[in-house]
């Protein structure tokens, strides 16, 4: 039972894995472009463990005990993620090392149970070097050596090999200590009471080394569409700007606009190093919706890149509502008889008739979009004047003018008036004057004010789509029309 248990705890022990300090590489002297990919702080273990014998903890064959010497452990570590854009050109392993080295690289990143580290003081992910110093450099074999064991450049990986004496065990780390247990992530329940185990710290400093890869990158950098809002069917001239951010020429790019997906620009160009060039392009909007306008640089991919996520711009652009012409509006006229009893031919009256005024004046054009919808809500009249010596023997011209309000309803006002300024047409003969007086029919201009009230809507785009925007706004304006006097409506009959 007892062999069963230490066994349980063998297979449960864990190394400590190494964590990659992300600093900014920097450049070697003496190397040609060689830099610091990647720096870190990394622990191996050495335990040793007691039930009623020694155990072989690292299965060479025989029991690993206090005194023993030249034992060895290795672990791989991986630089891997730094592939992509590094071509590696060495590795270093290094122990002993000072605090200033420690701290160069970036400090430990784990904490002794193997979960990521951050300082209960500071909040920083890195161990502070004094409690790297109690926990791991207090605890440490004899004559304690590392070395790069093999390396696998290409694939991103290094075997680290320590070399160590297994000293007195007063330098170890007791793990049957429940306390010790509790830091280094063990339950304190999983040891017998004759089971004894020792820990010894194996720290090091790995540094991978390399040179950057070619770094090519092609960046759509802007596109002008030529107009902030299209009209229906309306032509434009864009500009699109690429740029080459590398430090080599490349020969044959890609290069297209496309226009709600079709391409209005299509070509292959050549960039020098760090070249930018700016293209010309033409489009043609629809008769509604929006537009969206892409820059694309190296769409298919022809040309490897360090990264493609900057290879397109984009705009998006609103096409105007295509308004239905209203045009002038209009103010025309009906009448009858003063008895109501005789309908006139439209725009046409006789004196003492009744007119009934009807405007409906142009729909407001909005300054952008389109017209939501409109009502008049203020209009008036205004019509000639009866000469104040005006009588039906001596029919004297009008004098002056008369405006009486409209009743408005939605796109069209009204007003009822007598027409009581006129004759013209009915041939009289003035005893007064001596002369024949109205003699022809005669139109008069009538002129009608109006103001209205309109909500317009237009399309807004950025770049992560597009809305719509609405306001209110007024207008006014005046529309006239002529109105035909040609006779009277009553005569010595009364007719």
């Amino acid at each position: 039972m007892l062999r069963k248990l230490i066994s349980w705890v063998l297979m449960t022990a864990l190394v400590l894995g190494a964590v990659p300090y992300c600093g900014t590489a920097s450049a070697l002297p003496g190397g040609e472009g060689e830099q610091v990919v990647k720096q870190e702080v990394i622990v191996g273990y050495f335990d040793i463990w007691k039930g009623d014998t020694w155990q072989d903890t690292n299965r060479d064959g025989r029991p690993d005990m206090p005194g023993q010497k030249g034992k060895t452990y290795t672990n791989t570590y991986s630089a891997a993620e730094k592939l992509k854009d590094w071509t590696l050109t060495r590795v270093e392993v290094k122990y002993p090392f000072s605090r200033e080295e420690y701290e160069a690289a970036g400090g430990r990143q784990y904490g002794y149970d193997g979960s990521l580290w951050y300082d209960p003081d500071t909040g920083e992910p890195k161990m502070s070097w004094d409690k790297f110093k109690r926990w791991y450099l207090k605890h440490l074999p004899q004559n304690l050596s590392a070395k790069i064991a093999s390396q696998d450049l290409a694939g991103g990986k290094a075997v680290v090999k320590w070399t160590l004496d297994l000293a007195l065990l007063s330098n170890a780390l007791n793990l049957k200590d429940p306390e010790n247990r509790r830091y280094i992530g063990y339950e304190p329940d999983n040891f017998g009471e004759l089971v004894e185990g020792w820990r010894w710290y194996l720290p090091a400093i790995i540094t991978w080394y390399g040179v950057p890869k070619q770094q090519t990158d092609l960046v759509a950098v802007s596109i002008d569409p030529g107009t902030g809002e299209a009209d229906p069917g309306g032509k434009y001239t864009g500009r699109v700007t690429f740029r080459n951010d590398s430090s080599i020429k490349l020969t044959g790019v890609p290069v297209e606009v496309r226009s709600n997906g079709a391409a209005v620009l299509s070509t292959t160009v050549d960039f020098g190093p760090g070249e930018t060039r700016t293209f010309t392009f033409t489009w043609t909007a629809p008769g509604s919706g929006v537009v969206e306008l892409k820059g694309v640089i190296n769409g298919s991919r022809k040309i490897q890149e360090t990264r493609y996520d900057n290879n397109e711009v984009k705009v998006l652009v609103p096409v105007k509502e295509k308004q239905t012409p209203s045009g002038p509006g209009s103010l025309t006229f009906q009448a009858v008889s003063q008895d109501r009893s005789i309908t006139r031919p439209p725009n046409t009256a006789k004196w003492t008739d009744w007119v009934t005024a009807t405007l409906k004046p142009p729909a407001p054009k909005p300054p952008r979009g389109w017209l939501e919808w409109w009502k008049i809500t203020s209009a008036d009249l205004t019509y000639p004047k009866k000469n104040p010596e005006f009588t039906f023997g001596t029919p004297y011209p009008p004098v002056g003018t008369v405006t009486v309000p409209m009743k408005p309803n939605g796109h069209e006002a009204k007003v009822e008036f007598q027409e009581d300024w006129g004759m013209d047409g009915a041939k009289i003969y003035s005893i007064l004057e001596r002369k024949m007086m109205a003699e022809n029919p005669k139109e008069y201009k009538l002129t009608a004010r109006y103001t209205v009230e309109y909500k317009y809507c237009w399309i807004e785009c950025d770049e992560d789509g597009c809305w719509t925007e609405c306001a209110t706004a007024t207008t006014s304006g005046t529309v006239s029309g002529n109105l035909l006097v040609n006779g009277t409506g009553v005569d010595s009959r009364a007719q």
